[in-house]
């Protein structure tokens, strides 16, 4: 705790029943009863409904009580819903002073039982087994918390490794489409360079054909050019096989890139949820703690 501020209302002179329950947790959470005092602001709110007065009582009757079981006297001020600035400069007073931060010690049960049966009238026994039943809860709910945050974290590292590892193969899978890209390129390259050679090959034959009819007329010469028509169609055959195959391994590379971004979209929801549960459970701690001490 760096310091601490008690606010209290101008309006009433004396110190009532929480002031002097706020005074005395001071003077048993905070063994070290100097260095607490010097940390301690006292701030009365509501100066602006100040009707002749109360600001000057409350100055000099609510903060004397309220410091007198104190080595010291604090610092108070004043302060209304449209001025503040008398508590920050306090506070910056008190962070410029260094005098270092304030530990609070829980009291214990049985003497806090004691102190708020004075001040209330009531069996200081019936209160210390509430109060260590409430002490009870909240260890249990802390517990139950920490637990929550822990199993929270893990969850949270678990689904970043997953995204880590999503994106790895998203690059490996990117990486193969490129691969797959350039090696279709090359391979179109080589089919047009393929077929530049079967042009030149068809022109070839079709001399040697208009060659070989030139010179024999016959069922021989008309049977070797027939042949090699057909090796002419079974060549482009097998170059129309080659673009089919490759055209299928684009379209498949292609679903499973997409595959990968809606994975990778998964994973980027569950952590936006994951997120929103450990916002909860920090409340939630945050809550048990200001409720219970």
């Amino acid at each position: 705790v760096d310091a601490l501020v008690v606010c209290s209302s101008i309006t009433n002179p004396r110190m009532r029943l929480g002031a002097q329950l706020v005074q005395q947790m001071i003077l048993m959470g905070f063994p070290s009863k100097q260095p607490a005092v010097q940390c301690t602001v006292l701030c009365g709110t509501k100066h602006d409904r100040d009707q002749g007065g109360e600001v000057d009582r409350f100055l000099q009757s609510a903060a004397p009580s309220f410091f007198e079981p104190f080595p010291e006297r604090g610092v108070t001020v004043t302060t209304s819903k449209a001025d503040c600035a008398a508590l920050v400069a306090a506070l910056n007073a008190v962070a410029a002073a260094g005098r270092g931060r304030l530990h609070y010690v829980p009291p214990l049960a049985s003497d806090l039982a004691q102190m708020l049966g004075e001040k209330l009238g009531l069996k200081p026994a019936e209160l210390q087994r509430e109060l260590e039943e409430c002490r009870n809860r909240f260890t249990e709910n802390s517990s139950r918390l920490e637990r929550l945050r822990l199993q929270q974290q893990q969850q949270e590292e678990f689904h970043a490794q997953e995204l880590r590892q999503q994106e790895e193969r998203c690059k490996q899978m990117f990486i193969l489409q490129e691969q797959a890209i350039r090696l279709q390129e090359q391979q179109r390259q080589e089919e047009r360079a393929h077929t530049w050679q079967q042009i030149q090959h068809r022109e070839a034959l079709r001399s040697e054909a208009a060659a070989a009819n030139a010179a024999v007329e016959d069922a021989a010469g008309a049977a070797h050019q027939q042949r090699m028509l057909e090796i002419m169609g079974m060549q482009h055959a097998v170059a129309e096989g080659r673009r089919q195959t490759e055209r299928e391994r684009l379209v498949l590379a292609r679903q499973r890139s997409e595959e990968m971004r809606q994975r990778h979209q998964l994973a980027q929801n569950r952590e936006e949820q994951s997120g929103v549960i450990d916002r909860v459970g920090s409340a939630l701690y945050n809550a048990g703690r200001n409720l219970f001490g």
